[in-house]
């Protein structure tokens, strides 16, 4: 499969992200297989844990970034909810 096939599938607009990559597939494909060694999701899950609120908005946003440039929607929604929350104080909704 390739990338543009890997978007499509899932409901992505190949143009708008390939552009935000200046047309280089090669640089996208590059940090789409590199983004499971990022630390970001290992970060927010460990603090998750500790409950740790400064560093849960800070992954969730680190990782909001992330998910926005490659496109991840579901990832980019789920990080800006997770923002939303601590920015909100509503720590009980993060940890349920």
């Amino acid at each position: 499969m390739n990338l543009e096939d890997f978007y499509r599938g899932r409901g992505e607009d190949y143009p708008v992200i390939i552009g935000r990559f200046m047309g280089n597939e090669n640089l996208l494909k590059k940090f789409v297989k590199n983004f499971p060694d990022d630390p970001t999701y290992g970060r927010l899950c460990e603090a998750m844990e500790a409950k740790d609120w400064p560093q849960v908005e800070m992954s969730a946003h680190t990782l909001k970034g992330v998910a926005a440039n490659l496109s991840f929607s579901k990832l980019f929604q789920a990080s800006a909810d997770l923002v939303s929350v601590i920015r909100e104080q509503e720590t009980e909704k993060a940890d349920g």
